[in-house]
């Protein structure tokens, strides 16, 4: 996969997320709801809408290769959120091609994990259509896929507590915020199996 910093002129500064990334949380994927362009095509057009240019934080082309726009830098591509998401548009048009290239897939699937792990605060990833009123990214984008290759950090923890000390969490939801009543029930669950080891060692 390959990554490239595209060379866009921006009309005016671009404002920097906060320290840390702190408080981006969301992934938000787009189609540019055109068959094939260029970075600065995008730019380009954005630029004709009266924006400050390209709004998408990176951009992912047909072949795989990732070209960063606006980066860690506030983006223009979801009303309403743009200061706390992270923008990350594929080529194409998922509402009339059916089907997207491997490689594009691939690159988007492993970008998407690696915001994942980096975003302290994050809490989903979105589809721009379930937060504006827009059919972005297009009916045929492969929500499916993506989904199973993505792979969330906590993933590895799961499997430790499950397979080393037999601790069942009966769901995956990562995301999911926890109760103080859950997360006494967990301890107590976990310090059970600890005790349970223990007397039998």
């Amino acid at each position: 996969m390959k990554i490239q910093l595209a060379p866009l002129k921006y009309n005016h500064p671009l404002t920097p997320f906060k320290a840390d990334l702190e408080g981006v949380e969301y992934i938000i994927l787009h189609h540019i709801a055109a068959t094939t362009a260029t970075p600065e095509q995008i730019h380009s057009w954005h630029k004709n809408r009266g924006w400050n240019g390209a709004g998408y934080n990176e951009y992912i082309r047909k072949d795989g290769t990732v070209h960063i726009l606006r980066g860690d830098h506030i983006g223009a591509q979801c009303h309403g959120y743009n200061s706390k998401s992270y923008g990350i548009a594929v080529e194409g048009n998922y509402d009339k091609e059916e089907f997207m290239p491997l490689k594009q897939m691939q690159a988007l699937a492993k970008r998407v994990a690696f915001h994942e792990r980096r975003l302290p605060d994050f809490k989903a990833i979105k589809l721009h259509k379930e937060l504006n009123p827009t059919t972005c990214p297009g009916k045929n984008f492969p929500v499916k896929f993506l989904e199973l290759v993505t792979d969330h950090w906590a993933e590895p923890v799961y499997n430790e507590l499950h397979e080393s000390f037999g601790l069942t969490i009966h769901e995956k939801r990562f995301n999911d915020p926890v109760t103080r009543g859950e997360a006494m029930a967990l301890l107590l669950e976990g310090l059970k199996s600890i005790k349970e080891y223990v007397d039998h060692h």
